[in-house]
């Protein structure tokens, strides 16, 4: 086999493969094959049998005699059939540069690349806001799976209800609250940053996905609770809120948690975006609507929730509490922060 890497249709560099049997061997059954072993990246987005591998009078590759692979399809093309199919084949022919796509093939087998997937990203998520995750793009990588994915949260997005958590009446206290700003801000050290991040080097859980946890813990025992409801924004970017309810009842201990928010964020599909926030809140009294930001937290927030919470990480790990001073204590807030930050340091 040969592998080299080129320019495509689009002008973007891509993966060509080109490799010879004893037999005709389908490019699918090639694919399948390297599934086992590689990550969609990894895996050329154009591959080719010819009869032999090209090499100069030196013995070497001959990469200029290599031919063109227009075709990228592994299997019959089959179109869309529903609005969503259509808008989505558009989308990827537009970000991959091909004629048409069969909507049961899988992104990454027809010049897809995760470069190419967050274009893709974008434009989708112009046409049918606060959807998708981008995660949503590997359970759902053919355009076929993305569209019934994409109808059925359609279906059910009007009867979509941002759910609260009974806070105890002294959170309500504001008497005492002295600060106009509402926030509350800790830094770690540099060198527990460090530690708590490359103690996620084996890859069983993700810094979002441990600080995550770490709040849904101080949380439970705060408020003497083993159900956990948030609002959960993992890319600011696009601002689109998922709404976490983890039952900590089956849990034994931290690693528990942690695996337990995992999965909830991985599987969770109820999801909405900051426009829709009005449309979707209940009413209730003396509940609290959290919002949990993975990234910088801004005040624009504060005028739907009364307390968000988020992290960031440069080059060490800071802890933000924002909250609306009218409603909120600034002495709950403050202690609850501080539970947050004594967990963070306890996993350091």
């Amino acid at each position: 086999c040969a592998v080299i890497a080129r320019n495509d249709a689009s002008g973007d560099k891509a993966i060509y493969a080109y490799y010879t049997a004893e037999s005709e061997t389908p490019v699918i059954q090639i694919r399948q094959m390297l599934r086992k072993e590689l990550p969609n990246y990894m895996i050329p987005a154009y591959m080719m049998q010819i009869e032999a591998i090209p090499v100069t009078k030196n013995g070497k590759l001959d990469r200029r005699a290599l031919p063109g692979i227009e075709n990228k399809a592994a299997s019959e093309y089959i179109a869309p059939c529903t609005d969503t199919e259509k808008i989505l084949e558009r989308i990827y022919c537009e970000v991959i540069g091909a004629e048409m796509i069969s909507v049961k093939e899988s992104f990454f087998d027809v010049g897809g690349d995760s470069l190419k997937l967050m274009r893709a990203y974008t434009i989708i998520n112009k046409e049918y806001p606060s959807l998708l995750r981008f995660v949503d793009f590997f359970s759902h990588p053919t355009i076929e799976s993305l569209a019934r994915f994409i109808d059925d949260k359609l279906t059910k997005k009007d009867n979509h209800v941002i759910k609260s958590m009974s806070f105890p009446l002294e959170m309500f206290d504001t008497t005492l609250n002295t600060e106009d700003d509402g926030q509350i801000k800790y830094n770690l050290s540099k060198e527990l940053s460090e530690s708590i991040v490359s103690g996620l080097e084996d890859g069983q859980f993700t810094l979002p996905e441990l600080m995550t946890a770490a709040f849904v813990f101080v949380l439970s025992r705060t408020l003497e609770t083993e159900n956990v409801i948030i609002q959960y924004i993992c890319d600011t970017s696009y601002n689109i809120t998922a709404q976490l309810e983890i039952d900590l009842s089956s849990a034994e201990s931290f690693e528990d948690i942690v695996l337990l928010t995992k999965r909830c964020i991985s599987e969770c599909s109820d999801t909405y975006s900051q426009t829709d926030y009005n449309r979707f809140i209940g009413e209730s009294i003396n509940n609290n609507v959290l919002l949990f930001v993975c990234g910088d937290i801004s005040y624009e927030y504060l005028e739907k929730y009364d307390m968000v919470f988020g992290y960031s990480y440069d080059d060490r790990i800071s802890l933000t509490v924002r909250f609306n001073s009218d409603v909120v204590s600034s002495k709950e807030a403050e202690s609850l922060v501080s539970q947050y930050a004594q967990m963070i340091e306890y996993l350091g």
